[in-house]
């Protein structure tokens, strides 16, 4: 076959998940074990592969009673999820009750606890230049040109 003749690959995916009837599906298996071109794409080629991995494995057989076992299954986790959101919306309601209460303790609490203090108010006083500091010579506002002199000054004597 002619690139051209080849079935698209939606086809052969759709023939591999045996959506084709039995003789379709036979009659593109064998165009695809044929075929280069069709090998050659890489989503065929993957699922050629994966096609013949699966093939490779033992059919599972699944017990009788599976879904009845699987729907308890679900019945159980389900009721210890409805278990959990009644314990949340207990506790919500709980929230609800006391979060306003709680906040106004606090807040009471806030302006109680300073008016409890046994220390006497504190006095402002006015700052004071410490004694050792009274001769230095400060005059501002300092102009920067003096200040660039003066720190030009200070690294001529350092050197």
């Amino acid at each position: 076959m002619s690139p051209t003749d080849c079935p698209q690959p939606e086809v052969i995916l759709e023939a591999l998940a045996e959506k084709a009837s039995g003789a379709e599906q036979a009659d593109l298996l064998s165009h695809l074990e044929q075929c280069h071109d069709c090998q050659s794409q890489p989503n065929l080629a993957v699922a050629l592969a994966a096609w013949q991995a699966l093939e490779c494995l033992d059919e599972q057989v699944i017990s009788d009673d599976f879904e009845l076992r699987l729907l308890a299954r679900l019945q159980r986790e389900s009721e210890q999820v409805s278990r959990i959101n009644r314990w949340l919306q207990q506790v919500d309601r709980w929230f609800d009750a006391f979060h306003l209460p709680a906040l106004a303790v606090v807040i009471a609490l806030c302006f109680w606890v300073p008016m409890q203090m046994d220390s006497p108010p504190v006095q402002a006083q006015r700052w004071q230049r410490p004694e050792h500091s009274q001769s230095l010579k400060t005059h501002f506002p300092i102009q920067t040109e003096d200040a660039l002199t003066f720190i030009i000054e200070i690294n001529r004597n350092r050197s």
